[in-house]
């Protein structure tokens, strides 16, 4: 069993809203009323935890089956900044509740459960592990991820964004739904590591395959969501009983396209009409367009064994 403590100390998210208050005022591509709406905040605590089991039928083989075991979330308490992208036209823009000053939000974002089961072949020579080879299958519920929320309100009571300019009135604003309708991810593994220098040198290598998160209708620029191509490439040093492990991961999304008749990522209109199921997906929609990603992620790990 592993406990795990999930610590963000800074969760940084934007979007572009449209504050026209009027209904049915509606522009795809830019308005005078767009606002740059931001939030920064943190969550310290979030706990999970991992519980497996392993058994070796003979000495060259091993089987495991692990599982993320607690439904989470991160939740955040963030601070809403809101920025007009015609400042010649809004001015500044404050935000309150119930008449005094005030710009806390809630950001959620639900983390899936996980099920990860795995073979091992070993290859041994003179009891003496020179190299092994290993496949994996992963299943991830983010079917859980329906939207992402920023909660203004607390008690019922919503945040008022209030812009300093004549041609607008305040805005109630709500809770911000950032629709997702993720899906259930299957994702297969295959890795091995070769001791090139025995209890001293170890190197290690794999590439996997992993099945898009989110129909491409609801592709958008805040995680790359489609489908993964991945490899790693790592080594470790052995200094009995310590271990210093280095990798380096490329994860690849092949680029895809959203047609604006596909798309169904509404924009964002607290005080309008750009609600699903939109009459007319040219005006509304605000996720059509291509899609492409590239991550690079290097991580380092220090081991202790105790009794070796």
């Amino acid at each position: 069993m592993t406990l795990e403590w999930i610590a963000v100390p800074r969760l940084d998210y934007s979007l572009v809203v449209n504050g026209n208050p009027s209904q049915g005022a509606v522009n795809p591509v830019s308005s005078m009323y767009d606002i740059l709406a931001e939030t920064s905040g943190a969550d310290p605590f979030t706990f999970n935890a991992i519980v497996g089991a392993w058994f070796r039928p003979a000495p060259s083989l091993q089987f495991g089956l692990a599982g993320q075991v607690v439904p989470a979330n991160i939740v955040t308490h963030s601070t809403l900044t809101l920025t007009a992208q015609d400042p010649a036209f809004l001015g500044t823009i404050s935000t309150g509740r119930d008449g005094n000053s005030a710009s806390d939000v809630t950001v959620t974002l639900p983390l899936p459960l996980l099920v990860r089961g795995g073979g091992r072949y070993r290859h041994l020579a003179a009891g003496r592990e020179l190299f092994d080879i290993e496949l994996d299958v992963e299943y991830e519920t983010w079917s859980r991820v329906k939207a992402f929320t920023v909660d203004s309100t607390v008690d019922g009571h919503s945040l008022v964004a209030t812009p300093m300019s004549a041609y607008a009135s305040p805005v109630p604003i709500g809770t911000i739904t950032v629709a997702k309708q993720w899906k259930d991810v299957l994702s297969v593994k295959l890795g091995g590591d070769f001791n090139l220098v025995p209890d001293r040198w170890t190197l290690r290598a794999g590439v996997y395959y992993e099945t898009a998160a989110s129909p491409s209708a609801y592709a958008n620029v805040d995680f790359p969501a489609g489908a993964q191509l991945g490899g790693a490439l790592g080594g470790s040093l052995l200094l009995h009983p310590w271990e210093v492990a280095l990798t380096y991961q490329l994860r690849y999304q092949p680029s895809f396209t959203v047609a604006e008749a596909d798309a169904r990522v509404y924009q964002q209109t607290p005080g309008g009409s750009c609600t699903a199921p939109s009459s007319d997906p040219n005006v509304c929609n605000a996720n059509s367009g291509t899609y492409a990603a590239t991550s690079h992620l290097v991580s380092l790990a220090v081991v202790y064994r105790f009794g070796r």
